[in-house]
């Protein structure tokens, strides 16, 4: 955070160097506040070493207590069609990232700072068993960021759709006397 641009080169090479470690550095308490702050303020360019790491074991890392934030660092600051790899191997797992205690963080984090149609299959996702998700201790936290992504941002206009199955899934048919709700 503080290092001087010219100093910034050895050290990103000092770190990439660690090659196969890097998986250990993101694993690890410390190790990940050092990779969450190249990924926040190192160019983009020079996180190779990171995103090797990261797509290679994205699931694993997303449901990872320290993992999650290294992902979570990376989905705020990349550009998401930048992200189709990773973003691909944790789309693929919504349901049981959404109910993990660490991979709802970044499953909310997606539909923060994700593309329009991630945001679209996460909502499809949880709209098809609203009711378990909202159960959930920490599944609940995702139905709630769905509600949320498709009714205000930048997004809603796209969602629109979304949102009123999302809703009808929650509260049923206008008649329906067994409404989930």
């Amino acid at each position: 955070e503080t290092l001087p641009e010219d100093a910034l080169t050895p050290f990103v090479s000092q770190i990439a160097a660690a090659g196969k470690k890097i998986l250990e550095l993101i694993e690890s308490n410390n190790g990940s506040h050092v990779i969450q702050s190249c990924v926040k303020n190192l160019p983009l360019d020079s996180l190779g070493f990171v995103m090797d790491a990261v797509c290679n074991n994205a699931e694993k890392l997303a449901g990872h207590m320290f993992g999650c934030r290294v992902i979570q660092r990376i989905v705020e600051r990349k550009p998401p069609e930048r992200l189709d790899d990773v973003l691909g191997k944790i789309l693929d797992n919504i349901t049981r990232l959404s109910c993990d205690m660490n991979g709802n963080y970044v499953m909310q984090c997606i539909l923060n700072h994700g593309r329009p149609e991630d945001k679209k299959r996460i909502i499809e996702t949880i709209r098809g068993d609203v009711l378990a998700f909202a159960k959930d201790k920490v599944g609940s936290n995702v139905v709630e960021k769905c509600f949320e992504v498709a009714t205000i941002g930048p997004h809603a206009e796209f969602l629109k759709e979304e949102r009123r199955a999302l809703f009808q899934a929650m509260l049923g048919q206008a008649d329906d006397k067994k409404s989930p709700l």
